[in-house]
């Protein structure tokens, strides 16, 4: 199977099918994850995929303004964007990697600037659980790695706990603040992880 690092270029393959894009795959993950974690929040519109070319640049979901986006810097819109590096460009298992992280955060997207505040840790543990799924081998920065190992333990049955809290309690999963309402859906989850997932996401790299 060939994979086009282009979002939106293909070509047809001698066995009749189409090479395998990024855009193709964000489909792939969506579907996935919706399964695992409910429904994506419908207020959020996702539009594509960009490549971020600023040097040190972290993959992340982002946040257009209305209208023009150079000459309109006010409202931010309810449209979201993935960014992935320069480097995966190139790196076809590297741009995979990034995507499969950033489309767990295209459920309840988490505009840092609107909410004044990161994530929490479950967030991003989930979505280094995922990306892990997906692709294996690529190191974790130490902060993602903590979030990845708190959550490990308790999958798949933590996917299902989120799962009845956003359907049920109408929470969003950066909102979720009560280590006993985790609890309560995920029963064998001791009281110390339930706090530390509870709590806000801090890491010396943007928001992603």
């Amino acid at each position: 199977m060939t994979i086009s690092l282009s979002s939106f270029t293909t070509a047809r393959n001698r066995d009749g099918t189409y090479s395998l894009t990024l855009a193709q795959l964000t489909s792939v993950f969506l579907t996935e994850i919706e399964t695992l974690l409910g429904p994506r929040d419908s207020k959020f519109t996702y539009v594509g995929l960009e490549i971020d070319e600023t040097p040190n640049a972290s993959p992340r979901i982002w946040f257009p303004y209305s209208g023009h986006p150079v000459r309109d810097q006010g409202k931010r819109s309810k449209h979201v964007i993935i960014r992935l590096t320069e480097k995966a460009q190139t790196d076809a298992n590297l741009a995979i990697w990034q995507l499969a992280r950033e489309c767990v955060h295209l459920i309840d997207p988490w505009n840092i600037d609107a909410e004044g505040r990161p994530t929490n840790l479950l967030e991003e543990g989930l979505a280094a659980w995922y990306q892990h799924t997906i692709v294996q081998g690529i190191p974790l920065d130490p902060p993602y790695a903590e979030a990845k190992a708190l959550v490990d333990p308790h999958m798949p049955n933590l996917a299902t706990a989120i799962r009845h809290i956003r359907t049920d309690h109408k929470i969003r999963i950066g909102d979720i603040e009560d280590p006993d309402l985790l609890m309560r859906h995920c029963r064998e989850m001791d009281s110390k992880i339930a706090e530390n997932l509870c709590l806000r996401f801090s890491s010396t790299e943007e928001q992603s």
